[in-house]
C-alpha cells in the first residue's frame, strides 16, 4: 500500500481528456454510423474531431500535388503561348506553354517535385481558403435551413465540419487512384514559359499532368464514381445531421439534406471557380 500512488484528475482534465477520446472515435464511427454519432454531437458537441478532419484534408492535399509532381519534369521555354501545345515526343507526353517543339531537350529536364515546396505558402492558403468556404457555407445554410423547419441548431457548427469525413476518404481514394494510373505513364514533361511565380509554374504542371490524367478512360470512369458515391454518402451524412443535431422527423430530414446539399453547391461553384483562377 505505501508504494502505491493515487494521482487524481480535476474535473476539467478528465474533461478534456475524455471529449479528446470522443473526437478520435467520432471521426471513423461518423461514417460507418452517421445517425447514431451525429445524435452524440448535438448533444455534446466538441472540435477536436473536426481539427483532425481539417489536417488530414490539407495534408491529403499536399500529398495529391507531390503524387501528380514526381511524374512529370518541366524545363522552360523561349516564349509564352496562349494555348498549350500537347504531343508525344521520345514515349514522353509532352504539354508545352511555350509554343511548339520539335524536340525533348532530356539534358535540361528537372524534376517538378521541388516546385511544391516553393509554392508551399500558396498551397496552403488556397486549401485552407477552400476549407473555410466550404464549411461556412454549409453551416449558414444548414443552421438557416433547421430553423425555416423549426429545428434546433445547438452544435450544428462541430456538425458540418464532421461531413468532412466523406471528402478527407474522397481526396484518400482519388490520391490512391491517381498514383495508380501515374504509374503507367513513362513520363510527363511540361514546357513551361519564361520566369514565372512558383504559384503559376505549379498550376501549369498540375494542369500538364491534368491533360494526360483526363485522357485516361478507366481513371476518369473510377474517379466519377468515387464521386457519386461521395455525393450520396454526404447526403446521408447530412439526413443524419438534421435527425440528430436538429432533431427533425426523417422527412424533413430528407427535405432539409437535399435542399442544403443543393443550395452549398450552387454557391460554392462560382467561388471555388475564382479560387483556382487565383491558384
Amino acid at each position: 500500500m505505501g508504494s502505491e500512488e493515487v494521482v487524481y484528475l480535476t474535473p476539467a482534465k478528465g474533461r478534456a481528456r475524455r471529449l479528446v477520446g470522443e473526437g478520435l472515435r467520432r471521426v471513423l464511427a461518423v461514417v460507418v454510423s452517421p445517425f447514431a454519432t451525429y445524435e452524440d454531437i448535438g448533444s455534446e458537441p466538441e472540435f477536436f474531431g473536426p481539427c483532425i478532419l481539417i489536417a488530414a484534408s490539407l495534408l491529403l492535399a499536399l500529398l495529391d500535388r507531390y503524387v501528380a509532381l514526381s511524374a512529370s519534369s518541366y524545363v522552360r521555354g523561349a516564349a509564352s503561348a496562349a494555348e498549350p501545345v500537347v504531343k508525344v515526343l521520345g514515349g514522353y507526353f509532352v504539354v508545352s506553354y511555350a509554343g511548339n517543339v520539335t524536340e525533348l531537350p532530356s539534358a535540361r529536364l528537372q524534376p517538378s517535385s521541388p516546385v511544391l515546396l516553393r509554392a508551399l505558402d500558396s498551397v496552403l492558403t488556397l486549401a485552407l481558403a477552400g476549407l473555410g468556404l466550404r464549411l461556412v457555407t454549409l453551416y449558414i445554410v444548414a443552421a438557416l435551413t433547421a430553423l425555416g423547419l423549426r429545428g434546433g441548431t445547438r452544435g450544428m457548427l462541430a456538425a458540418t465540419c464532421y461531413t468532412l469525413s466523406v471528402a478527407v476518404i474522397q481526396q484518400a481514394v482519388g490520391v490512391a487512384l491517381k498514383a495508380v494510373a501515374l504509374s503507367q505513364v513513362r513520363g510527363i514533361v511540361v514546357v513551361l514559359p519564361p520566369e514565372e511565380a512558383p504559384a503559376k509554374d505549379l498550376r501549369l504542371i498540375l494542369s500538364g499532368v491534368t491533360a494526360w490524367l483526363s485522357a485516361q478512360a478507366s481513371y476518369a470512369q473510377a474517379m466519377s464514381l468515387v464521386s457519386w458515391a461521395a455525393s450520396l454518402w454526404q447526403l446521408v451524412m447530412l439526413v443524419a445531421l438534421f435527425m440528430g443535431v436538429s432533431r427533425l422527423s426523417l422527412t424533413r430530414s430528407i427535405i432539409a439534406a437535399i435542399a442544403t446539399y443543393a443550395v452549398t453547391s450552387l454557391v460554392l461553384a462560382p467561388m471555388y471557380a475564382a479560387l483556382l483562377r487565383l491558384g
